[in-house]
């Protein structure tokens, strides 16, 4: 997966083994169970055998309980033109920008901070269950309603002066343009059940509806990643 800005880099490194504008309540805990470990923020090894998703749970409820903020953003983008491959690589790229944007508002020098003064966002491509595929008529169904879920956590030290919802409207402007795909943020904040919310926003990849690989996004990004 390619970034098409290199703003920042820091490391939270994702070489995990792949398995083979509204929120809906989280849902079918159940999950396989291949086998695997995840490496955190800072190079820690969050040991989960028992499957990928519990680690990056893990990071979400360790980040929540030392006093950072949770939010689950859906992201939601304008009609994208295509092969499939294309129009997910258009979307991943959206998100990394949105990413690049953020981290600046966050950090003033995010190029040097350490990674436990960045924002994670952690998320995947998701595709809409058959409930949710019915569409207003005059709402039009984009891209079969193909869209993004992620947790975004801000630590505790921000730039940010106001919550979030409020910044993503200040910054509209920045964020969605007639020139780019994202064409509306939902945001949420996480006040309980952290493991769930995890589960949530990755599902349509542990489902397998979306291969790990090319639903998966988890920023900030190592920079090793972001020069190739």
């Amino acid at each position: 997966m390619h970034l098409v800005e290199d703003r920042i880099w820091s490391t939270i490194a994702t070489e995990q083994p792949s398995p083979s504008t509204h929120i809906a309540k989280p849902d079918d805990p159940e999950a396989r169970q291949p086998s695997g470990k995840i490496t955190g923020i800072g190079g820690t090894a969050i040991q989960r055998p028992e499957h990928w998703l519990a680690g990056y749970a893990g990071l979400v409820t360790d980040r929540l309980d030392v006093g950072w903020s949770g939010y689950m953003l859906t992201i939601m983008f304008s009609n994208i033109t295509g092969p499939s491959q294309t129009v997910m690589q258009r979307m991943r790229d959206e998100v990394a920008r949105l990413y690049s944007i953020l981290v600046t508002d966050v950090h003033r020098k995010p190029r040097t901070a350490p990674t436990d003064q960045l924002p994670v966002l952690l998320g995947a491509l998701d595709l809409p269950v058959s409930k949710r595929r019915r569409v207003a008529r005059n709402e039009p169904a984009y891209n079969e309603g193909l869209h993004f879920h992620g947790l975004l956590l801000l630590p505790p030290t921000s730039r940010l002066k106001q919550g979030l919802t409020d910044y993503f409207r200040e910054k509209h402007g920045l964020y969605i343009r007639a020139a780019r795909q994202i064409e509306r943020i939902h945001v949420q904040s996480i006040d309980r059940n952290p493991d769930r919310a995890t589960d949530y926003v990755l599902k349509t990849v542990r489902r397998g509806r979306i291969s790990y690989d090319d639903g998966l996004l988890v920023f900030p990004r190592a920079r090793s990643e972001l020069e190739h």
